[in-house]
């Protein structure tokens, strides 16, 4: 699998700034804790999928980021044609004023030194993880379960909207937040390839977003759709691996999200038979499985 572990910065655009954020995982090739993402666009979406654009995302690692903004000095301001330059401040003498000819004396002060700027924050490597939620400004923490509960409220909302007979539930209250929607006839909510359950997902990340003044990642399950869809990618992959290691002919997969790609690419990635990457532009982007060289 190819990344882009050596760029300075890269612009992703999705469906969904979470497959944005997925596909930076993907690209960059570090955990979504080691990379700041700057939301462009969250796109814009009609309900449960009617038309709209792509969300569009910054993505950056953190390391790079950190020595950007590292304090630096500041130049010395530029002297004006009339300014003389100021006497540097004496130790433990005193300062005699200046005079001129024609001229009352100025006493030369100098101005107090600028205060020093505090060191950036260190920034997490290797196993990083998000920082502890009490060492972030009150204004930016995020209670996992306020999101959850308001993500939950969200969703039954919608789901009293569309008039369907069917629960949400909090399946979990961590990072992300994942809610269980359980009910009878439920295909509608997720659609072919679950295109519907990603825009209804969209929607629901927007309106929570909104409401808990900041954005937050919400996973929504539609009867374990998603654990399904899982597994079928894993024996897909696994699959079509050995259909490669057969006939040492590349293979490429239907165009998928970055969030499915990922499966295919973690499942895949210690194989001693055969390589994968990623081709094409969203919302065509492909996996392709090819042979290692030495299977060549």
């Amino acid at each position: 699998m190819t990344n882009e572990r050596g760029a300075q910065s890269i612009t992703i655009s999705a469906k969904t700034v979470s497959d944005a954020v997925a596909e930076a995982v993907e690209r960059l090739g570090l955990p979504e804790s080691e990379i700041d993402v700057t939301v462009i666009s969250e796109g814009s979406k009609g309900f449960l999928g009617m038309g709209g654009e792509n969300a569009r995302i910054l993505a950056m690692p953190k390391a790079i980021l950190a020595r950007r903004v590292a304090p630096q000095p500041a130049p010395p301001e530029p002297l004006s044609p009339t300014q003389e330059p100021e006497a540097a401040p004496l130790r433990a003498t005193p300062v005699r004023p200046v005079t001129r000819e024609k001229a009352p004396a100025r006493p030369i002060t100098a101005e107090p030194a600028p205060a020093a700027s505090p060191p950036p924050r260190p920034v997490k490597t290797d196993l990083a993880v998000e920082p502890d939620d009490e060492e972030q400004p009150a204004e930016v923490r995020t209670d996992p379960a306020l999101v959850a509960e308001t993500a939950v409220e969200v969703v039954r909302e919608l789901i009293l909207h569309i008039g369907l007979d069917a629960q949400a539930t909090v399946r979990s209250a961590g990072n992300p937040v994942v809610i269980d929607i359980q009910g009878e006839d439920l295909g509608l909510l997720i659609g072919r390839h679950g295109d519907t359950l990603s825009s209804l997902q969209y929607l629901v990340n927007s309106i929570v977003g909104k409401r808990v003044h900041r954005w937050c990642k919400v996973v929504i399950d539609v009867e374990h759709y998603r654990l399904r869809r899982e597994e079928t990618l894993r024996t897909l992959a696994n699959r079509q691996a050995s259909r490669v290691r057969q006939t040492h002919q590349e293979l490429i997969l239907e165009p998928m999200p970055a969030a499915e790609r990922r499966i295919i690419h973690l499942t895949l990635q210690n194989s001693p038979w055969v390589v994968t990457h990623s081709k094409g532009e969203e919302p065509h982007r492909s996996v392709v499985i090819g042979p290692r060289p030495a299977e060549r």
